[in-house]
């Protein structure tokens, strides 16, 4: 019951929008979003990764490229916390953009979809045991005031 309450918490946290940041309307977004993973439990200092899909929920091909560096596509936002309330840090994603390694320019249709992997530890450091709820974002467009679209949340559990 506390841990559900301290999910369902963190859930609204994370669906709030940052200051300054518009977050579209679902029936508005251009694509959506889902994440998942192979392995909700994963030892302290083991690489936790989710998997993304990019749905073109639009009338009109998207953007949907990827940039990556250290095994992260850098064109997402890694929200990570700590269910019950810890910190985590988290690298700055400008820093990792400067050692991008890869870069594939790709265009979704509507109602196409692409996957990919990203190794979330890299960008924010899970190495304390215990629950971490993960969402990603993806700004709609290179103009910050179109806004971004969330993901939904997941969590994975930090063992000793």
């Amino acid at each position: 019951m506390k841990n559900s309450l301290a999910l369902a918490l963190i859930a609204a946290a994370a669906a709030a929008p940052i200051p300054g940041q518009t977050v579209m309307a679902p029936s508005h977004q251009p694509f959506s979003i889902a994440i998942s993973t192979a392995r909700t439990s994963v030892k302290a200092g083991a690489a936790v990764w989710v998997r993304i899909r990019l749905t073109n929920t639009s009338d009109h091909e998207i953007n949907a490229s990827v940039a990556r560096a250290r095994e992260v596509d850098v064109n997402y936002d890694y929200d990570v916390r700590q269910v019950g309330g810890g910190t985590v840090d988290k690298l700055d994603k400008h820093d990792m953009s400067k050692i991008i390694q890869t870069v594939v320019v790709r265009a979704l249709k509507p109602g196409e979809a692409t996957e990919e992997e990203s190794r979330v530890s890299r960008m924010c450091k899970m190495i304390e045991p215990g629950e971490y709820a993960i969402q990603v974002s993806r700004p709609i467009s290179d103009d910050p005031g179109d806004g971004v679209v969330k993901s939904n949340t997941i969590t994975v559990t930090v063992t000793p």
